[in-house]
């Protein structure tokens, strides 16, 4: 019995571990939307994130659907330098970003979201707070999270 509670504790552990070092430590929007289950911004676990200029930001995100949706959008506004910008995203159809499930989602599906983000060689060397949500065919944010960036070579 000793053995298999040792065990047990090891597993979880370990599992507490590993789901734990995986997210990306983002923060809630001011408007009351709700933050993703779990963000992962690939090579940033704490902010800020260094976003380096050429290369690709891939995020992956679990959140909880709260309502009925038949489709969705990514929105992103950066706030740098004392000004407030919409970020270029290149898509326009979250759907298809969506890995374990398609377009409509019901209320209360756990949705897994696989976004990448360009990131020109041409942007400036600036820190921002970037603020990213996913918005329904009402443009209703469906949920959003603020995280602080970088832009490095």
């Amino acid at each position: 019995m000793t053995s298999f509670k040792f065990k047990f504790s090891v597993l979880l552990i370990a599992g507490l571990f590993f789901t734990g070092c995986s997210a990306t430590n983002v923060r809630s929007c001011d408007n009351g939307t709700p933050r993703p289950l779990s963000t992962d911004i690939a090579n940033c676990k704490t902010m800020p994130c260094n976003i380096v200029r050429g290369a690709t930001v891939v995020m992956d995100i679990i959140f909880e659907n709260p309502r009925y949706t038949e489709t969705t959008r990514p929105k992103a506004v950066a706030f740098a330098l004392g000004q407030i910008v919409d970020y270029p995203l290149g898509q326009t159809n979250g759907c298809q970003g969506f890995t374990n499930i398609r377009c409509p989602i019901d209320p209360g599906d756990r949705v897994r979201y696989h976004f990448e983000l360009n990131v020109l060689s041409l942007y400036p060397k600036i820190s921002f707070e970037l603020t990213f949500s996913l918005l329904d065919e009402s443009e209703k944010e469906i949920f959003c999270f603020v995280v602080d960036a970088q832009v490095v070579d």
